[in-house]
């Protein structure tokens, strides 16, 4: 019988594979694409696949290239199941695989920086995945992710973001400063607040005491929105549904 560990790894493998013909499909057409979330962070930041199973693909692409994105699936025959065409988010299934396809960071409408920005600073490698492809610069990913977790109103059973964030800030060349900047560019210094508040809560870490702490001196914070956000109970953030 498969271990864990083995069917993690296996679900790895199969959404590497998955991530690598969907990339090379968009890089044939033209289509600049950046790979984030988990088929870079299992690599990137743990030791052990079982600690960070993968079992999709996310895939970001600028607004302007989103329809072509979508004819590329097409085009290859990739069934799709679309999240919302009016804002640009679709599920391509690709060798069994779904690649969560979107055009913007976070929830709809609140980051006022785009793909196009995070593309510009984003490392073209080969690194873990043994095939090119973009992945994005660290504070990049790091407040995507906080914004990814906020959208999914901080419930600790969807996934690893608690974990993941306290991983990218241990990393060599995480910067508080750095971070902070980037979210008062992207507008979300009252987001990155309430999340780095919420990793908090599930132990100390110094990094993102420093990154709630450098949002607080910096007079950008919400108040209004703090202390909504404070008036849950980690317990109770965790159970939402």
């Amino acid at each position: 019988m498969a271990s864990i560990a083995d069917a993690s790894w296996l679900h790895h493998q199969r959404a590497r594979w998955a991530a690598r013909n969907f990339v090379g499909a968009l890089d044939e057409a033209g289509v600049p694409s950046l790979l984030v979330k988990g088929i870079v962070l299992a690599d990137e930041l743990y030791d052990d696949l079982g600690e960070r199973p993968t079992t999709d693909v996310d895939v970001l692409v600028r607004p302007r290239d989103f329809l072509a994105a979508v004819a590329v699936a097409r085009r290859h025959g990739w069934s799709r199941l679309w999240d919302s065409k009016a804002i640009g988010v679709v599920n391509v299934r690709v060798e069994g695989v779904y690649c969560d396809v979107a055009s913007f960071l976070g929830p709809a409408g609140t980051c006022a920086i785009g793909v196009a920005e995070l593309l510009a600073r984003a490392e073209r490698t080969d690194r873990a995945l043994g095939f090119l492809h973009a992945r994005p610069e660290l504070h990049d990913h790091a407040l995507l992710m906080a914004a990814d977790a906020f959208k999914d109103k901080l419930v600790r059973p969807k996934g690893h973001a608690r974990e993941d964030l306290v991983r990218l800030a241990a990393k060599p060349g995480f910067s508080v400063e750095t971070l902070v900047e980037r979210a008062r560019a992207a507008r979300l210094e009252t987001l990155l607040w309430v999340v780095s508040d919420w990793v908090l809560g599930g132990g100390h870490d110094a990094s993102w005491a420093r990154v709630r702490d450098a949002l607080e001196r910096g007079g950008a914070v919400r108040r209004r929105y703090a202390r909504r956000y404070r008036s849950f109970t980690a317990e109770e953030l965790d159970a939402r549904p």
